[in-house]
């Protein structure tokens, strides 16, 4: 869960405007992304200092998965009103997205330091302690939180999760019990409890009828079949139930297909462009380095093939800490390399000259990792 603020209006503006802005947030809570965008635009020429049109401008350009965009909205909306705390909030959402945790926590602390109970803030800053492996941390924060707003059941689901990873399963459990009392339709949290429960005892039937009941209501969104039907196709299958099991299991996936975007077409497109860029690579215009990182291990592989395993194996040594799936590299080539779906060679060559050991090591310093060697097992690093 990462709270975004959009609802709040700083200046006092036209009944006009007003009326304008209250479709736009309709249709960002429908997520049409792209029409608040071009609607945005034209009204910023109009007001080029409403700094919530700059603001709802920056959620746009991060639901669309556009960081940069989004960073320069918050910081013009920041820059018209001090006080825009949603904005602030925002920002450092964006800053964490493009793993500048040191920007992001500076804006988070201040906000927290300014207002204590501000709700937004502490559950943004446990995320991303959270994310960086900080666990004692993000789930007092959590509980702070918990304290102030009862009804958050994804915090319980963040806190079970950091628990699963400590080994606490017991506890685990029982926070996720706690998110589907707050609200039974939290389905995601469902799929979780079912990876813990062993439907093989019957204790846990009630679990499966909770779950098949929910699955009558007809007011459940795609995502919530999905959980559900994942979850019960687990259960049976440690009943030995294959048949359900299969049933299941078949309409999750059918159900999941309908979120799929995948393009053949863009891959086989990227495919080629991959192919083209490096075979007239010129290996001499990357930028060497003294043999400073002998303490990372990287993990590369396909999915599937034993990865998982090799990075427990590796990281049960006393020396060893892992970063799990980071994704630094992966992300900096996306926003480094690609161009509307295509090889952009200029930003390439900007890419080769850059100390990408130096700014590897910046990045691992925000991440609760102690030890001698580090395991980063992005497979999409190959």
């Amino acid at each position: 869960m990462q709270v975004l603020v959009i609802l709040k209006r700083a200046n006092k503006m036209s009944s006009n405007i007003d009326k304008e802005i209250q479709i736009l947030v309709n249709k960002y809570n429908y997520g049409d992304f792209n029409s608040v965008l071009k609607k945005c635009s034209k009204l910023l020429e109009i007001y080029p200092k409403n700094d919530f049109l700059w603001n709802l401008s920056g959620l746009s350009f991060q639901r669309i998965g556009n960081i940069k965009n989004s960073i320069t909205s918050f910081q013009n909306a920041i820059s018209i009103n001090s006080n825009n705390h949603s904005a602030k909030n925002n920002l450092a959402i964006s800053y964490k997205s493009n793993k500048e945790f040191s920007k992001a926590e500076n804006l988070l602390v201040s906000l927290i330091k300014e207002n204590p109970n501000y709700v937004n803030a502490l559950v943004n800053f446990a995320n991303m302690k959270n994310e960086t492996y900080f666990f004692d941390e993000a789930i007092s924060t959590y509980e702070k939180v918990l304290k102030i707003e009862k009804n958050l059941p994804e915090l319980h689901l963040n806190i079970s999760n950091i628990l699963q990873a400590k080994n606490q399963m017991d506890e685990a459990k029982n926070h996720l019990h706690k998110a589907i009392e707050i609200n039974e339709f939290f389905t995601l949290a469902d799929q979780n409890l079912s990876m813990l429960l062993d439907y093989s005892d019957e204790s846990n039937n009630d679990h499966i009828d909770k779950m098949i009941n929910k699955l009558k209501n007809p007011n459940l969104n795609n995502n919530d079949l999905i959980n559900l039907h994942f979850a019960l196709g687990k259960a049976y299958e440690d009943k030995k139930d294959y048949e359900n099991s299969f049933k299941h299991f078949e309409s999750g996936n059918k159900a999941k297909d309908k979120n799929s975007k995948f393009s053949l077409k863009y891959f086989k497109n990227l495919a080629k462009d991959l192919k083209s860029f490096f075979l007239n690579l010129d290996i001499s215009k990357i930028k060497q380095h003294s043999n400073k990182g002998g303490n990372k291990i990287f993990i590369l592989g396909l999915p599937r093939s034993g990865t998982t395993l090799l990075e427990k194996i590796i990281s049960s040594h006393s020396e060893v800490n892992s970063v799990s799936e980071i994704g630094y590299f992966y992300d900096l080539i996306n926003k480094n390399i690609f161009s509307e779906n295509s090889i952009d060679n200029n930003k390439i060559n900007s890419l080769l000259y850059q100390d990408l050991d130096k700014k590897y090591d910046e990045l691992l310093k925000f991440y609760n990792v102690k030890n001698k060697y580090i395991i980063d097992k992005t497979l999409t690093n190959f």
